[in-house]
Order: C-alpha cells, then structure tokens, then sequence
C-alpha cells in the first residue's frame, strides 16, 4: 500500500518538475506568460478576420439556444399547460413565469407592462401558452385567454429551475 503511494507522489512530482521545466526563462522567475513585443502584434486585418468569425459563430451559438428553447416549450404549447405563477426577479429585470407541470422559465415582456398584465390576467382566468416562435431577438411565448381569442407575448430569455 505504501509502495503505490510512494510511486503516486514520485510520478506526480516528475510531472510536475517536467511542466515547470518547459516553461521559458521569463515565466520561470515571474510565473507569468512573456508580454508580446513588436514582432508579436496582430495584423488589423487578422483582427477583423477574427472578429468576422466570432461574430458568426456567436449568431450559430444564439441561433441554437433559441432553437432548444423552442424545443423544450412547444409541449406546454401542445398540451396548453396553465400558467400558476408570474413573479419578479428585480435582480435581474425579468420574471419568473412558473406553469401548472413544474416548468419554469425567466423573461420579460416584449411590449412594457405585458408581464405585470399577465400575472393579473392568472388570478382572474386561466392562462396558457398559445404558440411558440422564434426570431432575431429570441425566443417567444404568445399566452392565450377567452377562447385563445386575446393574446401577449413574452420574450423568454431561458429556463429557469422550480424551487
């Protein structure tokens, strides 16, 4: 038993001395990476290259979130799952809209005051999801009442976990 545990410190202290050992002079004495000379900066066309492509892929990244989100809010949509709860979260200016099977999600109403309007709305009738869609702000929620004949909509920003 002592013998495995003596190799286990002996390998991790090879490893260790062998990442140490490959750092560069400067990093050995400051701990920290070099700072980049002259020959070192960036072209400005590289940089709009780079910005180019992070820009692309941050609209793919959002494109794919919003999808997902959609995913997982068309079955309340197709089983008209009620609404229980509209309350705020002030830290984060958004509210926090609970649903009849545990669902919970955050998000803020895409016109002001929709939100307050519909936590007055499930106090006097019931209230559930009518559609769901997605655009280049996010992903929305469309709520229907009366027969679904009246709606608002909530730009919903994701998920939320029930307490």
């Amino acid at each position: 038993m002592w013998l495995a545990v003596l190799a286990v410190a002996a390998a991790s202290g090879l490893l260790l001395w062998l990442i140490v050992r490959r750092r560069a002079p400067d990093q050995r004495s400051t701990g920290r990476l070099p700072v980049p000379g002259p020959a070192q900066t960036l072209d400005p066309l590289d940089l709009a290259e780079v910005a180019s492509r992070l820009d692309a892929v941050e609209s793919d990244v959002l494109r794919q979130r919003d999808e997902l989100l959609a995913s997982r809010l068309r079955p309340l949509v197709d089983k008209r799952v009620p609404v229980r709860l509209v309350e705020p979260v002030p830290q984060l200016g958004a509210v926090r809209i609970r649903f009849a099977d545990g669902t919970a999600v955050m998000g803020h109403g895409d016109a002001a005051g929709d939100a307050g309007v519909l936590a007055k709305l499930i106090r006097e009738r019931s209230v559930w999801p009518g559609a769901c869609s997605t655009d280049e702000r996010g992903t929305h929620l469309i709520f229907a009442w009366s027969g679904g004949r009246k709606h608002l909509s909530v730009l919903v920003s994701g998920l939320d976990q029930p307490e």
